[in-house]
């Protein structure tokens, strides 16, 4: 294969090109930083594109931040362009943690942080300038939209919604593994918050679910059960994903109060739902604390944690050699909240339902309720049907027939059904 050169422009010709068209060529190596630090010695004029694309992202270190502070050649040339931060600890020294977070809240162009294994060590944070003018009413705003905790460690909760109180902008939240040693504030002392939030996505995992939704939908810092009809809430009308993934029994009634609150604005839902009974105990509260009802404009459902491994099994496989899908178990199952809760959807626009199941052999699986959940399912006119299995190894043509015995009411004409199986 023979390779064609080609000529350089003369100097005259390159000279009289739009500074578009090099914009253009130069955001193709975006991901290349090699070639982009290649090129932003070339010309002058390269280099804001150059820069711009340079320090969109950055990894944040103490030398860094040192660099930007001490130089400032450094805050005029980088501090400009870093868009999206990533913070990872543990760090040496823990007075180190706040240093860098300050220093990361005075960069003006920040749109999306990324803070991991950090221990906040100080209650209160001093502000930079730009942020204290923001909550005293001034016209300056919060530039950052997307927020990502990852094992951060706060001193109380009360810091943690102090903090995210600052971002009165943002639209994409994730905590996960967050924690804190203590409340920090009366129980049932309320945080001042916006009564409209700005939030598009929400994902909350390994977290203190009660907590964090008391402070997000009604601005108190408390892991009480509040009344529905006394406590005022916030308004989500831009919410359009929430992810849950590890949702306890006894919270279900705040993550229904808060389901019921964003109303049509929820189009995908993520929840996983920890069953520790599994004798069937705590199918009448669940059944009657989460529901769908007022969410019109659902298109995707995924349910995580769906474990049907039991020591010991409440199924044997005597009794399941003679289970038919039209003769439930007289058992209970600890399932049979899920086909009550996904009949609740009075959305026309669902289409795809996910579920997520831990197995080990297919005895287990007799405890899920499918003869309801298929008459659901078709009811619903559900397109999509999604199973990710865990735990059960590589036979997954045995597997998957399994799975399609008992889905045998579903009108396969109307409905996909589809199998992942990675681990």
């Amino acid at each position: 294969m023979s390779v064609v050169q080609i000529e350089a422009l003369p100097a005259h010709l390159a000279s009289q090109l739009a500074p578009e068209i090099f914009d253009m060529i130069l955001d193709n190596f975006h991901q290349s930083k090699q070639d982009l630090s290649t090129c932003s010695v070339v010309c002058k004029a390269w280099l804001p594109v150059c820069r711009y694309h340079l320090f969109a992202a950055v990894s944040y270190h103490a030398e860094f931040a040192h660099l930007l502070a001490s130089s400032t050649h450094a805050s005029l040339t980088i501090s400009p362009y870093i868009r999206t931060i990533t913070l990872k600890g543990p760090l040496a020294q823990h007075k180190e943690n706040n240093l860098l977070i300050d220093s990361i809240l005075s960069l003006p162009s920040v749109t999306s942080l990324q803070i991991e294994r950090i221990v906040w060590i100080r209650v209160c944070m001093k502000l930079p300038s730009s942020f204290t003018l923001a909550l005293s009413g001034s016209s300056a705003t919060l530039a950052l939209l997307s927020l990502n905790l990852r094992q951060v460690n706060f001193p109380s909760c009360s810091a943690l919604a102090d903090f995210l109180g600052l971002f009165t902008s943002l639209q994409n939240l994730t905590l996960e593994n967050v924690s804190w040693d203590g409340v920090g504030s009366k129980s049932g002392e309320r945080v001042p918050f916006l009564s409209s939030s700005s939030l598009k996505i929400l994902r909350v995992i390994f977290s203190n679910n009660r907590i964090i939704l008391n402070w997000l939908h009604h601005g108190i810092v408390s892991d009480a059960i509040l009344e529905r009809e006394t406590a005022c809430h916030r308004s989500f009308p831009h919410l359009k994903m929430l992810s849950f993934s590890d949702i306890l029994p006894r919270e279900a009634d705040i993550m229904g109060a808060f389901l019921d609150s964003l109303g049509d604005s929820l189009e995908h839902l993520e929840a996983g739902i920890l069953i520790q009974d599994l004798d069937g105990r705590n199918n009448d509260a669940l059944s009657q604390s989460l529901g769908f009802s007022r969410n019109v404009s659902l298109k995707t459902i995924i349910i995580h944690r769906i474990t049907l491994f039991q020591f010991p099994s409440l199924v044997t496989p005597v009794a399941t050699a003679f289970h038919s899908i039209a003769q439930p178990s007289m058992l209970s199952s600890p399932y049979a909240w899920l086909p009550t809760i996904i009949s609740s959807v009075r959305s026309e626009e669902i289409h795809t339902i996910e579920f997520h199941i831990w197995f080990s052999s297919e005895p287990q699986l007799d405890q899920m309720p499918w003869a309801a959940l298929c008459n659901v399912l078709t009811n619903l006119g559900i397109t999509t049907l999604v199973f990710h299995v865990f735990g059960i190894g590589a036979d997954m043509q045995l597997v998957r027939g399994w799975f399609m015995k008992r889905l045998a009411p579903i009108d396969l004409t109307k409905t996909t059904i589809e199998f992942d199986f990675s681990e």
